[in-house]
């Protein structure tokens, strides 16, 4: 099963102006992602934080005349960086607020959008069957937070903490946690915060399979 979409389900063209996300297709520059709910939107929050991640998006015929190059340029004059990439024509950037104002000046740039909570939760959480029928009606949900890149994994797993998580690993680039599902969007809204997925437990051929789970037995029934 898939969780929420938001987007405009009847965008199917890799055409100017629509950005493909895990939890729908936009137009960034004609909607401003309104139909994302309030609870996961992100405000520009620059003057606070110094640096955040914005989306920015490029016309895709001014991709051929260089705008990328531009935009990479830009980014390394003001402080700012890639750090992935997105369909159709865009990336995402931390940017500093010298950065956003040259970014936006720039020929070929439609749209500069936050990087809202809601483009980090993965759809399926809470959605996939657990083999432990305990967890599978649980509140407390087995997370994996993806972080973007060079940002500090134990500041996360701090913040996390105090949100009332329970930290299992610390890794270089990402934080596995136990909490409350109700703190989905307080874990989405931290900036550090590329990705938030659910820890799954890995099975050997493939036993996490429903026959597997109804049955007891690798198989069992299965033809």
């Amino acid at each position: 099963a898939t969780g929420p979409s938001y987007g405009d389900g009847t965008v199917k063209a890799r055409e100017a102006g629509v950005l493909f996300t895990p939890v729908g297709t936009f137009r960034p520059g004609t909607d401003g992602m309104a139909a994302l709910p309030a609870e996961l939107r992100t405000a520009n929050r620059l003057a606070e934080l110094g640096a955040q991640y914005f989306i920015v998006q490029l016309d895709p015929a001014e991709m051929k005349h260089g705008a990328l190059t531009s935009l990479r340029g830009a980014l390394a004059d003001n402080g700012g960086v890639e750090v992935a990439q997105m369909p159709v024509a865009a990336i995402v950037a931390r940017l500093t607020p010298a950065a956003l104002a040259r970014v936006e000046q720039l020929s070929g740039v439609m749209h500069v959008e936050p990087y809202h909570a809601a483009l980090k939760l993965e759809p399926s959480i809470g959605r996939t069957p657990l083999r432990d029928p305990i967890k599978a009606v649980s509140e407390i949900y087995a997370l994996e937070l993806l972080l973007f890149p060079g940002e500090n994994a134990e500041l996360v797993a701090g913040a996390a903490a105090r949100l009332g998580a329970n930290v299992t690993a610390i890794w270089q680039d990402r934080v596995i946690l136990e909490i409350h599902r109700s703190m989905l969007p307080q874990l989405a809204a931290m900036e550090p915060v590329k990705l938030v997925y659910e820890h799954l437990q890995m099975s050997p051929r493939g036993e996490e399979t429903t026959t597997a789970m109804q049955t007891g037995e690798w198989n069992q029934g299965a033809t």
